[in-house]
């Protein structure tokens, strides 16, 4: 079984605890066909540097939600990052991590040396847990002028410097594995960034994702994300549901964007994106909602002992009123049908 390492106490409030975790460069030049991998012979020593480390590529990775697509490993058995994964999973260890994360690497340098466009990096790769869920990462990022992060010859390793003044905008590229969903084998298991630019697609090849687009249950986490984040200033629940709803309906292609949605609630704050991170929600940046269930924004609808209700939300407290266990509908439509209906 295996050993997890301890969280260091000296991070205090931090959310993660980190069972393994690496740093492995790829050296390659763009326009260049030559490429080399400098690989790391030991794990990364899991103090406050790596931690706090970890902690903000996690928050960049989840902040790009623009980016981010979700889906599974393709079944075409040819790629090496999911053989390795599986056998990492089935029998996780110190050893295991560390063959699994260099001998990907070593593919990757294959791929990207037909590639000119593309560009090398720092592959950190980390096993780790987040609210009682655990995952397995991989971000390639770019040193920064402060050299974040610099190679130790005597002990063929990367070491972490200083991350106080880390100004990193964003991860280059990164995936992220929930490795309870993978072993149940349980859908959109696996997340990735998914640049606009063609060349970052070699990424994507890599790790062998293979995007799932379900609209429906995109949707459905739209109503959750409605119900459940926290309200603008000045805006009530029915207000926010009704802007969402308003939103989808004029957006370009029936397209909705949360990016767009996040800049109309909450001034591009990023309020939509930490909610669906601290919820762990799978839901894409760009989606068509579907609108059988897009209904449920602007309308109530009840089924209970044999009655059925649906009306709008306009309608609540003006022609249908709630006092405790009695409604009162006023509409003297509906009570001329019901009239007819019963033979009256």
């Amino acid at each position: 079984m295996e050993t997890k390492s301890p969280l260091i106490e000296t991070i205090s409030e931090s959310k993660i605890l980190v069972n393994h975790m690496i740093i492995h460069e790829l050296v390659k030049e763009q326009t260049k066909s030559e490429a080399e991998v400098y690989a790391s012979t030991e794990l990364s020593v899991i103090d406050e540097q790596s931690i706090s480390l970890l902690e903000i590529l996690i928050n960049r990775y989840s902040s790009g939600k623009e980016n981010i697509r979700y889906g599974k490993f393709s079944d075409d058995g040819k790629k090496s990052f999911p053989r390795e994964f599986k056998i990492y999973v089935d029998a996780p260890s110190e050893e295991s991590f560390l063959n699994m994360t260099k001998t990907t690497l070593q593919d990757l340098k294959e791929i990207v040396k037909i590639i000119p466009a593309s560009k090398g990096g720092y592959f950190i790769f980390a096993d780790y847990e987040s609210n009682s869920e655990s995952f397995f990462a991989v971000f390639l990022i770019r040193n920064t002028e402060g050299k974040l992060i610099t190679r130790n010859i005597s002990t063929d390793s990367y070491q972490i410097n200083s991350t106080k003044h880390l100004d990193l905008e964003k991860v280059a590229m990164g995936c992220r594995i929930n490795k309870e969903n993978y072993q149940k084998a349980e859908g959109r298991y696996l997340s990735f960034t998914r640049k606009n630019q063609d060349f970052s697609n070699y990424f994507i090849n890599w790790i062998a994702a293979e995007e799932l687009v379900d609209n429906t249950i995109y949707t459905e986490a739209l109503v959750q994300i409605g119900n459940k984040i926290s309200l603008p200033a000045n805006m009530t629940r029915e207000e926010l549901k009704k802007t969402i709803y308003d939103v989808t309906k004029v957006s370009p292609n029936s397209t909705l964007r949360l990016a767009t949605l996040d800049e109309i609630l909450f001034n591009g704050k990023g309020e939509i994106y930490k909610f669906i991170e601290a919820n762990q929600i799978s839901i894409d940046a760009e989606f068509k909602p579907d609108r059988r269930i897009m209904k449920r924004f602007i309308q109530i609808a009840v089924h209970e002992e044999n009655i059925k209700l649906e009306f709008g939300y306009d309608d609540l407290n003006t022609k249908v009123v709630v006092h405790e266990d009695i409604i009162t509908i006023t509409c003297k439509k509906l009570a001329d049908s019901i009239r007819k209906g019963s033979g009256d």
